[in-house]
């Protein structure tokens, strides 16, 4: 594998670690900034070792959009696998020739005529969630959009699939609002705990 990527560009990797320095540097706050140096030093396609695993990043939309339309390089990355026994072989899980007929019937759902007879239901929810979000602005304080955009979501979906509103941006004592704010909650503990570890 190391000869085929050989002309690659990429970070100096350690033996046996990889680039896993360079990787314990980037933090959600830095990270768009991070990758720009990254990509500015070494060029659109880059290759990253993490121990034993190599990456290879590409900021080429040229290049990301052949990979994307390719039925061949549609397998994905084991990491994935932790998912399976929650969400299943589903669209998001599956690869190979069930991913690629499973895409070919959900892609018409998504075409713009489709999406068009809906624009009424999502802009009646962007007013709602315009008008939640009115509420926190004071122009002081940072809003983390994270449960409105989430509960937005919920409301479009559950009108456009389903039929039926369940105002779930309005609705403060809904289960799923419930459940988003302890999700919420959780992240952000989980933020939290690794923002202040010891460095």
């Amino acid at each position: 594998m190391r000869d085929a990527v050989k002309n690659i560009g990429g970070p100096f990797a350690v033996p046996i670690l990889g680039c896993i320095h360079l990787l314990a540097e980037i933090n959600p706050q830095n990270i768009k900034e991070k990758g720009e140096e990254i990509f500015d030093k070494y060029g659109r396609l880059l290759k990253i070792w993490a121990f034993n695993r190599l990456l290879i990043c590409s900021s080429d939309v040229e290049f990301n959009e052949q990979v994307f339309a390719s039925n061949v390089h549609i397998s994905k990355v084991q990491i994935y696998g932790v998912l399976q026994n929650w969400l299943g072989l589903g669209l998001l899980l599956s690869d190979g020739k069930k991913w690629h007929s499973r895409r070919k019937i959900i892609t018409p759902t998504f075409h713009f005529k489709i999406l068009e007879q809906f624009l009424e239901v999502f802009d009646s929810q962007s007013t709602v969630l315009l008008d939640c979000l009115a509420e926190k602005a004071d122009g002081k304080s940072v809003v983390d959009v994270y449960q409105y955009i989430s509960l937005y979501t919920l409301d479009i979906i559950a009108e456009t699939a389903m039929g039926t509103k369940v105002h779930a941006q309005t609705n403060k004592t809904m289960d799923y609002t419930t459940a988003v704010e302890y999700d919420d909650y959780v992240k952000k503990l989980i933020e939290y705990t690794t923002s202040t570890r010891p460095q």
